[in-house]
Formats: C-alpha cells, structure tokens, sequence
C-alpha cells in the first residue's frame, strides 16, 4: 500500500508525545520577570522528541495552540511592564523546537533580528496549512542552510 505524503514514520509513544507536547503549551504559564540566567527574556521550550515530526491534522491542531496560546499571552501581559514582546517562533520542519518567547530588553528585540536571514517573499506558512490568525505573520530564511523560521506576534 503506497503512503501519501502525509504519511510519517511510525515510532513508538507518538501519541503519547503529541499529547505531552499539547498540554506543555496549554499549561505555559509566564513569569512576567526575568529571570536571573538571562534578565532580558524568557521563553516556552517545548522539550519534544527530536522523533516527532507531526503531520497533516495533528501539525495543524499544534500549530493553532501554539498561536492561541501566543495570543492569550499577548493579552494577559501585565501593563506596568515598561516593555515586553511576545511572539511564536516556528520552524515547520522542527516544529518540536516551536518557542514562544518573550522579551524585555528593547535593545534584546532589536538585536535579534540581526542574524543575516532573508525575508521568505509573498508566503504564508498559515495558508499553507490552512489555518488563520490575527497575528501578525513573517517569514525569514536561514541563508546557510535554507531552513525557514515563521514569527507570530508583536513587532513583526
């Protein structure tokens, strides 16, 4: 029987990881402060098996918690902070590696665009997918390795 292209390979606990990492993100909740290792921000790690690569429904359903959950931070953030940027950040190969990250040093936001990516032109990783968001989407490309990285969220 050929497979589709949404076919993956089988490994066992798949469902098992799927769920972990759906309920990391659902539990996330932000400290509002920095923290002491790195006072300028702090972020979600997903921490999912290098092995789970979802696809088809289960990227999506992901995929629209990770933005849902960017959002609802985004929302919550505390007013009496002098600054703070949320955002998602995707790689759609290893969306095991998805962080959602907050900053609170504007010089720290402003530095970390300056890595020598390429904007991706006139794409849209949600369309692909399917999926809508009121967040603001971009798109940069990894020259070196041609690795895509799709951020959702302030200052886009």
């Amino acid at each position: 029987m050929a497979g589709g292209p949404d076919r993956r390979k089988k490994y066992r606990g798949y469902r098992r990881e799927f769920r972990r990492v759906l309920n990391r993100v659902h539990q996330y909740t932000p400290r509002w402060s920095p923290s002491e290792e790195d006072p300028r921000e702090e972020w979600l790690d997903l921490y999912g098996n290098s092995n789970f690569r979802p696809r088809g429904r289960d990227k999506k359903q992901l995929l629209s918690a990770l933005l849902d959950r960017t959002r609802e931070i985004m929302e919550a953030r505390p007013a009496a902070l002098p600054f703070c940027k949320v955002f998602l950040m995707v790689c759609e190969e290893r969306l095991y590696d998805a962080e959602i990250i907050l900053i609170y040093d504007p010089e720290r936001f402003e530095t970390f665009w300056d890595r020598g990516w390429e904007r991706v032109p006139g794409e849209s990783l949600l369309a692909r997918l399917d999926l809508a968001s009121p967040l603001e989407e971009r798109g940069w490309r990894d020259p070196e390795d041609g690795e895509e990285f799709w951020f959702y969220g302030d200052g886009m």
